[in-house]
């Protein structure tokens, strides 16, 4: 049916291709045989006429003008005919005044005539009727992400919507529940788990900062406060007195909230179940998975992540090899890094031209000229250093002052209390009594 709307779209003449593709489909429903039945019979009568057009051409010219396949007493006339007649449909309710994706969409479906035996097959079970209703289930949802797209975009025009489906690699989620074809992984949220259960479960990204999440979940306009005063349930509006109150208040039923919501997830496990959380120098654990641990009467395990097998690891690690292999103090010729280098560059060139990212030198941080030769501080600035920097700073100067242009990560909790404190520091460093 896209096919159809696309070539009725076009100003030209449609693709050789694409035509054969449409009279196989289910718009035409020719096999392999009766295509070459229809070319035959297309080119008899362009030869008995004195002309020498291709069966290509023909077939083109074909289903863009019905009148063309009257002559023809094969019963494959008939495919292209509803082909054709299917295409002519296209162009009237492109060209009628409001069109749309849905009302071209379903002059498209009406020309077909495919509904009704395809409801018939449906009900009649068995492995065509399993086709049928597999086929039925596709119509409705291109009809309902067409709906959708006009929904959004009242004025946008069929061709922006064959775009659109176009330009998709992944279908469009309808934010509906749909059944599994077979065994399979599901992905869900907590709140998504809720009521369902699974002999494996695991529950990752249990990292403190992110479960829980005790960030208030405020509107815009704060409208929840005006329900609480209400209803008797706050001391207080924002910025006056008991606020502080309602806000811990507030805090308080988030926590049991995400508590609750830690507990649903952890227990949809019929056999086994996983919590896993990263533990490093930015990372730290959640205080629920210390507590799933105990209440599960068992010790926490660290296990080593190693580099992950796919090209971008496999990348880092070659980089990572021929820069420890170019830096070596030893000579080349004693050791035979030389010929080792050689090799992983070698590697890296059969990389760089299958076009895996990371592996050309042109992307190597470093290797292109500077941007640019002027000072990172003018000469008669401050330059301020924190007391924790000191040590970083006089380890290796160059990463302190990446760092402290920003190049760093996000801060971990950890970091933010040790700001927070030197903060409280420099603005009181003689305390408050």
């Amino acid at each position: 049916m896209l096919a159809a709307v696309r070539i009725a779209l076009g100003d030209q003449a449609p693709d050789p291709e694409v035509v054969t593709e449409l009279l196989a489909s289910p718009l035409g429903g020719l096999d392999a045989v009766g295509l070459r039945r229809l070319r035959r019979a297309l080119r008899s009568e362009e030869l008995t006429t004195g002309g020498g057009r291709s069966s290509d051409a023909l077939l083109q010219e074909a289903i863009a003008d019905p009148a063309r396949l009257a002559s023809l007493a094969v019963p494959e006339a008939r495919a292209a005919r509803t082909v054709a007649g299917v295409l002519a449909a296209a162009r009237a309710a492109l060209d009628a005044p409001g069109a749309t994706a849905v009302s071209v969409l379903w002059a498209v479906w009406q020309a077909s005539g495919l509904a009704e035996p395809w409801r018939r097959a449906a009900l009649s079970g068995g492995g065509a009727g399993a086709r049928a209703d597999a086929d039925l289930d596709g119509i409705v949802a291109l009809f309902r992400a067409a709906e959708q797209f006009t929904d959004r975009l009242p004025l946008a025009s069929p061709a922006s919507f064959i775009e659109y489906l176009g330009a998709q690699d992944l279908a469009g989620d309808t934010l509906a529940a749909s059944a599994a074809a077979g065994p399979a992984v599901t992905l869900t949220t907590a709140a998504g788990a809720a009521g369902r259960e699974w002999d494996l479960v695991v529950v990752a990204g249990v990292q403190d900062g992110t479960w829980p999440d005790l960030r208030l979940r405020d509107s815009l306009l704060g409208a929840q406060y005006l329900v609480d005063v209400v209803a008797g349930r706050t001391a207080g509006a924002p910025g006056e007195a008991g606020a502080a109150e309602t806000a811990a208040e507030a805090r308080r039923a988030v926590l049991a909230d995400e508590v609750r919501a830690f507990a649903v997830a952890v227990s949809r496990a019929r056999r086994r179940l996983v919590v896993c959380a990263v533990d490093d120098a930015d990372e730290n654990p959640s205080p629920l998975l210390r507590l799933a641990a105990e209440a599960a009467g068992v010790e926490p395990r660290l296990a080593a992540v190693e580099r992950p097998f796919d090209l971008r690891g496999l990348v880092a690690a070659l980089r990572a090899e021929l820069e420890t292999t170019v830096r070596t103090d030893v000579s080349p010729a004693i050791d035979g890094s030389g010929e080792v280098a050689v090799r992983l560059a070698g590697v890296l060139a059969e990389l760089a031209r299958g076009g895996v990212q990371g592996a050309d030198p042109a992307e190597w941080r470093g290797v292109p000229e500077r941007s640019t030769d002027a000072s990172l501080w003018p000469d008669d600035a401050l330059v301020t250093v924190s007391p924790s920097a000191l040590e970083s700073a006089s380890v290796c100067p160059l990463r302190w002052m990446l760092e402290g242009a920003g190049g760093r990560a996000a801060a971990s909790s950890a970091q933010s209390l040790g700001m927070l404190v030197h903060d409280i520091a420099a603005r009181f460093p003689a305390g408050t009594g």
